[in-house]
């Protein structure tokens, strides 16, 4: 008799089961040495592959049960088993009766209880398991299960004598491994590990890829053919890249290739804010530096990747989701979800445990995300991972939780002497500096950066009234994923050194964080002296500014964003410890110490910005395990809950793409699909009220073809985005 695991692409359970022990093989061969060592200290380590192995093995048998085996018969068309009706029971929770008993007398009890439960959850449902439950799965195994060892074995080649039952108790919900257990390290690492065996076999994708050569190798190559020398931080990174490290360094000075040297020939994860930055370094790295084993895992990677012509896409896309890559590129919602504990956590978190993680401008992130970045970094340091923090400017709040948290790192600063920045003070606001944004605009390359996508609009149409000569351009994050791509791509290209074109562009601050460009003026509002100081970054990025009037005018005057985007009290302590320096050279050690005093609890203290970040610490020491999925967590871990939404003009537009999406196979709707993202545009929550509606004018519907995206009555155009604020007047 075929015992079937899967109908699509069609597998009998030995099949799958094979791939999934040649997937340990992979594994084993891969990453042992890096595995042993995490485990050493809490079990043999060659015991510990005896155990994987065994759970590799039988994890699977559970769906030899005949209400499985008929469901997958009815779908291909076969002839059904007669068997007892009995509602299902779902072929993970049967699994374990199947492991061989005499095998299991020599497993010591507390063992054995993780062996279970990893397999009997290795995919996790929606279901609690119960006293009542696990009476039902009992009875199932005793009565039923038996019946089908004859033809089992016969199939996969085994000996089974009987199942066995007394399993059922040690995977009710209650009794799930809990992370102060000492054998807790043993039980992420075999669940994990089974998740990822399971899921690679499943998808034919190897689960590491068998790359003997590490990034830092490729980058040190690169070095020579260019004929430079390592930087101080670059030494540093190579001699500490047994450690945990912490970097504040100055913009341009090399971070990126300083982690690269630190990840070394490990396997290695590298986390940006931002998504174009994210894309720049993948292409950097695999173009450039000439590192194939690199993957990009984000939520539109696989559109940049078909944009940009790079060769198999969609498999290296499927590669990077399942961890596979030897070097990802990731923003930290798809690899650090894991301090929230959902359901099937330990896949990530077994991973990066043999791992090198490096987090880039976490300052950039809000003190709620910081949060549970720096207890990921807790989670996966316990376990034996490796991490690096690079940031222009450190929060002294941050670098104190880690020290809370007794975890060990090598710190150092290299702060660049050069003189990039004059600033000047202004007491007025913004709008005020449209003339002399103008003048300068018409030689040299002017950057405005405001703090609200309302007032970029409204600074845009008054230059642009004013002034029709200049080249003029605004960016914020309000255009479709589509124009803004493109627009991320010209302000680069403006500001390349070989660009001698002048003019203007109007931001928001989604241009603070790792996008590598470089004007020669930088007017903007006032906003937290960490934000300030990443403005700045944009602005003399890597020369000398030798000049005696300012390059970087700050308007502290009626801003936008106060006390919304930006908390009040932090706001006003970054002005009153910015003013002794107006008219003067702002030195890069100075940045670091305000930022450094700024964040201080003295300074904190009362603050909301405080409160928030001690809250959501709070809420993470006391999550409770498997209670959410990982949609959520991911959901959760996100700076902003937004709404996808398509303008009802871009709808009209393109209104063939939604009406043959219905009657379109899987793989025509999937490349639909991705031409209607590129239309869409995330607009965040708050803005909507709850009938959704974001004024009188304004409100946003459900487009019933498609879940999860709305239709807007906004007036959008690429030359300034969708516009929902103290313009509604231009709605349509």
């Amino acid at each position: 008799m075929i015992y079937y695991a899967k109908t699509n692409p069609v597998e009998t359970i030995k099949e799958h089961t094979d791939n999934v022990i040649e997937e340990y093989e992979n594994l084993k061969k891969n990453y042992k040495s890096e595995i042993d060592e995490i485990l050493k200290d809490v079990i043999d380590p060659e015991y510990f592959w005896y155990l994987l192995k065994l759970c590799c093995k039988y994890h699977d048998y559970g769906k030899s049960n005949l209400q499985f085996q008929n469901k997958l018969r009815e779908k291909l068309g076969e002839k059904t088993i007669s068997c007892e009706e009995h509602e299902e029971i779902i072929h993970n929770y049967l699994s374990p009766a199947f492991l061989p008993t005499k095998e299991l007398k020599q497993i010591p009890e507390d063992l054995k209880r993780i062996i279970f439960q990893a397999i009997a959850y290795h995919h996790e449902r929606d279901i609690i398991i119960d006293k009542e439950k696990i009476t039902e799965i009992k009875e199932y195994v005793q009565k039923e299960l038996n019946k089908q060892l004859v033809t089992l074995n016969e199939h996969m080649g085994d000996s089974i004598e009987k199942t066995f039952s007394r399993y059922t108790d040690s995977i009710r919900f209650k009794y799930r491994v809990k992370e102060k257990e000492p054998k807790y390290k043993v039980y992420v690492m075999l669940k994990g590990l089974i998740h990822r065996l399971d899921h690679s076999a499943s998808a034919h994708v190897l689960v590491e890829e068998e790359e003997k050569n590490g990034v830092g190798n490729c980058t040190k190559k690169f070095f020579k053919a260019k004929g430079w020398e390592f930087r101080s931080p670059q030494t540093f990174s190579i001699e500490n890249k047994e450690s945990n490290t912490v970097i504040i360094a100055s913009t341009g000075i090399g971070k990126t290739e300083s982690a690269l040297l630190w990840i070394d020939d490990k396997k290695g994860f590298f986390t940006l804010p931002l998504r174009v930055s994210l894309n720049a370094l993948y292409s950097r790295v695999k173009s450039d530096i000439g590192y194939d084993s690199v993957g990009l895992l984000h939520s539109s990677a696989l559109e940049y990747m078909e944009d940009h012509g790079y060769e198999d896409a969609y498999k290296s896309y499927e590669e990077t989701a399942l961890l596979s890559k030897k070097l990802s590129f990731s923003t930290i919602d798809q690899i650090f979800k894991y301090p929230f504990k959902y359901k099937g956590y330990e896949k990530v978190l077994a991973t990066l445990a043999y791992s090198k993680v490096v987090i880039d401008e976490i300052q950039a992130y809000s003190p709620e995300i910081v949060a549970v970045i720096l207890y990921a970094i807790k989670q996966l340091t316990d376990l034996g991972g490796k991490f690096m923090i690079m940031t222009a400017t450190l929060p002294r709040i941050y670098k104190e939780k880690l020290e809370e948290f007794n975890i060990k790192f090598k710190e150092e600063k290299f702060i660049l002497d050069k003189d990039r920045h004059r600033i000047k003070i202004e007491d007025k606001e913004i709008i005020d500096s449209i003339d002399k944004v103008i003048e300068i605009g018409k030689t040299k390359k002017v950057l405005v950066i405001v703090n609200t996508v309302d007032k970029a609009i409204e600074y845009y149409k008054r230059v642009e009234k004013e002034e029709t000569e200049i080249n003029i351009n605004l960016l914020h994050s309000l255009f479709n994923n589509k124009d803004r791509s493109i627009k991320e791509e010209q302000i680069k290209d403006f500001t390349n050194e070989e660009n001698k074109e002048s003019g203007i562009w109007i931001t928001t601050q989604i241009v603070e964080a790792s996008l590598d460009v470089d004007f020669d003026y930088l007017f903007t509002e006032m906003s937290t002296l960490d934000s300030q100081f990443q403005r700045f970054g944009r602005c003399f990025r890597k020369r000398v500014f030798t000049e005696k009037y300012p390059n970087i005018l700050i308007h502290t005057k009626n801003v936008s964003g106060f006390g919304s985007i930006y908390d009040e009290e932090i706001f006003n302590k970054s002005i009153e410890l910015l003013l002794p320096y107006d008219e003067q050279i702002l030195k890069e050690n100075v940045k670091v110490e305000l930022v450094d005093k700024l964040y201080s609890k003295e300074l904190l203290r009362g603050s909301k910005f405080y409160e928030k970040f001690i809250e959501a610490c709070d809420i993470l020491e006391n999550i409770v395990s498997y209670e959410i999925k990982s949609s959520e967590a991911q959901k959760m871990l996100r700076d902003i809950d937004t709404i996808r939404v398509i303008p009802e003009e871009l709808y009209n537009e393109n209104i063939d793409l939604f009406e043959t999406i219905e009657s379109c196979n899987f793989e025509e709707r999937a490349k639909l699909f991705k031409k209607i993202n590129k239309l869409t545009i995330s607009v965040p929550k708050k803005k909507l009220d709850k009938n959704k509606k974001i004024n009188e004018n304004i409100k946003a519907w459900p487009i019933e073809k498609v879940n999860g995206i709305f239709l807007i009555n906004a007036k959008y155009t690429t030359d300034e985005g969708l516009c929902l604020g103290e313009l509604s007047e231009n709605i349509f």
